[in-house]
């Protein structure tokens, strides 16, 4: 989840660290011994798959008429109950989900990419960050004939577009380089001083999914790395303007 540390410091609104555990440890006054407080990311687990929150984007939010069939219920809330770092998450975890909370599927999506459930209120969706199993990008994103444009989003800020692909024939090349490409979770991580962007995938139905990506190493959150045609187009459509150079007179 090595991934996760760094989407967190960039952005300060996704939630995520590594193992799904940020550790801040402070001193007891009483007894005079260091005490953990861990801050969880907002996860599911269910079936071998870690599930995150997904990061707020310019997509609609999930409607309840989104919803599918129930999938699961959570069965144990971490942030309640685990103060003790290295604890090893299991299927039916949750990070704040009540004991019973129903998780739902997503009416034309694969449960193994999106869940759906309600958080203090509000309809949350997760999306899978990661899977043991998974072998290609498509295990992990439920992708084809989905996506009607790929956006390129600064992660100065999260939210500033700098460019967007739309051409249909160019979104569904690289929509497949996506999913085709290999994935690889427990690849050591490397000092990427590459350019990085989120990626938000905009999907028909309105939806959105946005990924952090690293030009330098290829990679696609979270271990699926793409071959360099990708970047090259990423590149490609993402062209500075010269109004954006400030002049010698400014």
């Amino acid at each position: 989840m090595y991934r996760l540390a760094i989407i967190t410091g960039v952005l300060a609104l996704l939630t995520g660290c590594s193992s799904i555990q940020d550790l801040n440890t402070q001193s007891d006054p009483i007894i005079n011994k260091p005490t953990v407080m861990i801050n969880w990311a907002d996860f599911i687990k269910l079936n071998g798959i870690t599930y995150i929150a997904s990061r707020p984007g310019s997509g609609r939010s999930l409607e309840k008429a989104d919803l599918g069939p129930e999938f699961a219920s959570a069965q144990f809330k971490v942030s309640e109950n685990i103060h003790e770092p290295g604890y090893q998450t299991k299927d039916g975890d949750t990070a704040f989900l009540d004991h019973g909370t129903p998780i739902y599927t997503v009416q034309g999506y694969a449960p193994e990419f999106r869940l759906a459930a309600t958080r203090d209120g509000q309809l949350t969706m997760y999306e899978a960050d990661s899977n043991a199993g998974a072998r290609l990008g498509s295990d992990l994103l439920d992708l084809r004939d989905k996506v009607q444009a790929i956006g390129i989003v600064s992660t100065d800020d999260g939210t500033t577009e700098l460019a967007a692909i739309t051409d249909a024939q160019q979104v569904a090349r690289l929509v497949e380089q996506i999913l085709a490409a290999p994935v690889d979770q427990n690849r050591e991580p490397v000092d990427d001083a590459g350019q990085s962007y989120f990626l938000e995938l905009r999907f028909k139905d309105g939806t959105s999914t946005s990924r952090m990506y690293w030009l330098g190493s290829g990679e696609l959150v979270r271990g699926i790395y793409l071959p360099a045609e990708f970047s090259q187009a990423i590149q490609a459509a993402y062209q500075p303007s010269a109004s954006a150079t400030p002049s010698a007179d400014s």
